[in-house]
């Protein structure tokens, strides 16, 4: 069945493609002001066992080792200016300082593994300042990936997200109304960044004018976001149950870790908005999430982080 449903998404995406073909999906993610507005729960206890101290045991002594001196210069040059601590990036998953702790938050995050981890996968992003990792960086996190798994590292480890899902409301997920998203066309007199150019030609974006948010992210794995709600040819729960995935990385749009390892509202999808309030014409189609529904998103995710902390969930 889930085929036949993949099957329908594509066909209906299909009439939309002058408005997704031109979305480079790495570009816009890191633009936000790293004040945005949201939840912040950095403060909440996380359950027993589960904050790390940068002290974290391991299966793979020789793994920690050879992450300590080879992969962390790498990530700490490259990564900790956006995603050390006071950062611009979600999630916070560099400690410029401290390998160990970096060790453990690589973990927290679900990245340690041979394919689709964030880390590899992430292209240039933050409008081309970020950038990706090269082939011999690849190549080095790889190795590193390698010496884990065949010793057995990441038994001993926590990946806070993998089981956040069971924390989320499918109740208050349905309640913040994210079908009723749509696209605001450009235009010359609604531009409040001075971009040039701005004014997009309604015949040459036809997706960039009032068009759900569906219309491209019903089953989009490239841009990390989900949203199928409204399409007919899906299940009605189909966009909650793959909002709890972090593979692809649907809900980092919702929750990251801070510094300390736990859970926290990443803003994803404010932030997003307000990139694509911020770009050039032709760009992602700009979109603005109404207050009430971002208050609605922030209920949402503060709901799971309590449920995480006081441990219940799943429960």
């Amino acid at each position: 069945m889930r085929q036949v449903h993949f099957l329908a998404i594509a066909l209906a995406a299909a009439g939309a493609a002058s408005a997704c073909a031109e979305d480079a999906p790495e570009e816009l993610t890191r633009r936000g002001a790293p004040g945005a507005s949201g939840p912040t729960s950095a403060s909440v206890d996380a359950p027993a066992g589960e904050a790390g101290s940068g002290s974290a045991a391991t299966n793979s002594a020789s793994g920690k080792a050879y992450f300590a001196s080879t992969v962390f210069p790498l990530l700490s040059a490259k990564c900790a200016s956006c995603h050390d601590v006071g950062g611009v990036g979600n999630p916070t998953w560099v400690m410029k300082t401290d390998a160990s702790k970096t060790y453990e938050l690589v973990y927290a995050n679900g990245w340690v593994m041979p394919a689709g981890s964030r880390i590899l996968d992430k292209g240039v992003h933050g409008g081309g300042v970020a950038p990706a990792l090269s082939d011999a960086d690849r190549s080095v996190f790889l190795a590193w990936v390698a010496i884990e798994t065949k010793d057995g590292g990441n038994l001993a480890q926590v990946n806070v997200l993998e089981k956040f899902g069971s924390c989320l409301d499918p109740a208050l997920f349905a309640q913040i109304g994210l079908e009723r998203l749509v696209t605001t066309r450009r235009t010359n007199d609604n531009n409040t960044n001075a971009v040039t150019p701005w004014n997009e030609n309604a015949n040459n974006c036809t997706g960039c004018n009032n068009a759900p948010c569906r219309t491209c992210h019903s089953l989009d794995d490239a841009t990390g976001f989900v949203l199928a709600l409204g399409n007919p040819n899906v299940p009605a729960l189909m966009t909650f149950e793959e909002t709890k995935k972090i593979l692809p990385p649907y809900l980092q749009k919702y929750v990251a870790t801070g510094p300390d390892g736990r859970p926290i509202a990443s803003n994803g999808l404010a932030k997003k908005s307000d990139a694509t309030r911020r770009d050039r014409a032709y760009t992602h189609p700009m979109f603005t999430i109404p207050a009430e529904v971002q208050g609605r998103i922030d209920a949402f995710v503060n709901a799971a982080i309590t449920k995480y902390a006081a441990g219940t969930c799943g429960k």
